[in-house]
């Protein structure tokens, strides 16, 4: 079943199915340990989309080795490092 928008992207997340409806995904503490442990499905064939803010330096690794991720800055500046067969 589809779900309409408007979704505001801060709040909630939207999973992206291959048959192209979109479902909700609420941001709360319960979300990314059930992303992480797969209790929310492979995303085979599906996409995740979020919009995350950051206000300082971002001292940690991200990284997603089953998948791939789209960055958009929409404002300020960024330097990132993609890592490859263990080379930066």
């Amino acid at each position: 079943m589809a779900t309409t928008g408007p979704f505001n992207l801060a709040t909630t997340y939207l999973r992206l199915r291959a048959d192209n409806s979109a479902e909700p995904l609420p941001v709360n503490e319960e979300l990314w340990p059930k992303l992480m442990s797969g209790q929310l499905g492979t995303f085979h064939r599906e996409s995740l989309v979020t919009m995350i803010s950051f206000d300082s330096t971002w001292n940690n690794w991200e990284m997603h080795p089953h998948g791939d991720e789209i960055v958009c800055l929409i404002s300020g500046k960024v330097s990132m490092v993609l890592e490859i067969g263990g080379r930066e």
